[in-house]
């Protein structure tokens, strides 16, 4: 699996932004344009849900907001940067630059 089977040039964003809301509304949008028969609303709603449950922020200035899909369908990533930096996660200060934002398949889930 290489990285170029899940991101394409067409979604990878340049944020100049802050807000974490903003950017991830972003990443969906991109991500639903590829795949087509997805809501956006719904799929931007289920990623903050999942994100006020427990944080995507992986590493520093890293995040990885994901939604797994219970449907057969490859996944999609959409790559996020903000020179900036983003107030991610309210337990820390430190702010993320890399956001990698996932939908897929339950059956891709763990191999991406």
């Amino acid at each position: 699996m290489a990285l170029s089977d899940y991101l394409s040039p067409e979604r990878v964003l340049i944020y100049q932004g802050t807000d974490k809301g903003e950017m991830i509304e972003l990443l969906v949008d991109s991500v639903c344009r590829e795949c087509g028969d997805l809501d956006p609303v719904q799929v931007g709603r289920e990623i903050e849900q999942r994100e006020e449950q427990l944080s995507s922020r992986l590493a520093p200035g890293i995040a990885l907001p994901h939604m797994v899909l219970g449907e057969e369908r490859r996944s999609v990533l959409a790559a996020g940067l903000s020179r900036d930096g983003i107030q991610w996660d309210p337990s820390t200060e430190e702010k993320v630059h890399l956001v990698l934002l996932l939908v897929g398949g339950r059956s891709d889930h763990l191999p991406v």
